[in-house]
């Protein structure tokens, strides 16, 4: 995809399904959006809102980066870190995070 959404309102958006791979979605309005089976590969989620957005049955997340993003519950974020490492450990190479780290998580020892 590399669609540039940064700051866009996709409030109650129905995204189930789509491809945001290298994404841009930097600060953009999630809330409530409906993002099962969603593939965010390389996508830049960082400071974007994800409050209740339904995240389950995500595809591939490798190198996805949500740093500072708002409103991830607890049991999204546990769900969302049982994803395989290869995924987890990917960086993203325009934010240079890696996406366990955007994740608020280190790597296992």
């Amino acid at each position: 995809s590399g669609a540039d959404l940064t700051g866009a309102n996709l409030q109650d958006a129905a995204l189930s399904g789509s491809n945001l791979r290298k994404a841009f979605l930097t600060g953009a309005c999630l809330r409530n959006a409906r993002m099962s089976g969603v593939e965010l590969e390389g996508a830049d989620l960082r400071g974007a809102d994800l409050t209740g957005a339904d995240l389950n049955h995500v595809q591939n997340i490798a190198g996805a980066d949500f740093t500072m993003a708002q409103g991830i519950s607890d049991a999204t974020r546990s769900m969302l870190l049982n994803q395989p490492y290869k995924e987890l450990d990917t960086w993203n190479p325009y934010t240079r995070s890696n996406t366990r780290e955007s994740l608020g998580a280190s790597h296992p020892s």
